[in-house]
Protein backbone atom coordinates (compact mmCIF):
# COMPACT_ATOMS: atom_id res chain seq x y z
CA UNK A 1 0.00 0.00 0.00
CA UNK A 2 1.54 3.28 -0.98
CA UNK A 3 0.65 6.63 0.37
CA UNK A 4 -0.13 9.16 -2.03
CA UNK A 5 2.73 12.05 -1.91
CA UNK A 6 0.31 14.33 -1.62
CA UNK A 7 -0.19 13.03 1.70
CA UNK A 8 4.19 13.06 2.22
CA UNK A 9 3.89 16.81 1.67
CA UNK A 10 1.15 17.43 3.76
CA UNK A 11 2.66 15.69 6.68
CA UNK A 12 5.98 17.57 6.39
CA UNK A 13 3.87 20.55 6.62
CA UNK A 14 1.95 19.54 9.44
CA UNK A 15 5.28 18.71 11.63
CA UNK A 16 6.37 22.69 10.45
CA UNK A 17 3.27 23.64 11.61
CA UNK A 18 3.49 21.70 15.11
CA UNK A 19 6.87 23.02 15.70
CA UNK A 20 6.23 26.80 14.56
CA UNK A 21 3.19 26.94 16.83
CA UNK A 22 3.87 24.91 20.01
CA UNK A 23 1.45 26.58 22.32
CA UNK A 24 -1.29 26.80 19.91
CA UNK A 25 -1.42 23.44 17.89
CA UNK A 26 -5.41 23.63 17.10
CA UNK A 27 -3.98 26.16 14.05
CA UNK A 28 -2.73 22.27 12.81
CA UNK A 29 -5.92 20.88 13.62
CA UNK A 30 -7.24 21.44 10.14
CA UNK A 31 -4.01 20.48 8.42
CA UNK A 32 -4.20 16.93 10.29
CA UNK A 33 -7.96 16.94 9.45
CA UNK A 34 -6.88 17.11 5.14
CA UNK A 35 -4.00 14.33 6.39
CA UNK A 36 -6.55 11.88 7.98
CA UNK A 37 -8.99 12.46 4.58
CA UNK A 38 -6.07 12.34 2.28
CA UNK A 39 -4.44 9.09 4.35
CA UNK A 40 -7.65 7.30 4.17
CA UNK A 41 -8.72 8.20 0.71
CA UNK A 42 -5.27 6.59 -0.27
CA UNK A 43 -6.09 3.29 1.52
CA UNK A 44 -9.28 2.50 -0.58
Amino acid sequence: RNTDPVCASLQSEILKCYQENKCEVLKCSELAKEYQRCVSAAQK
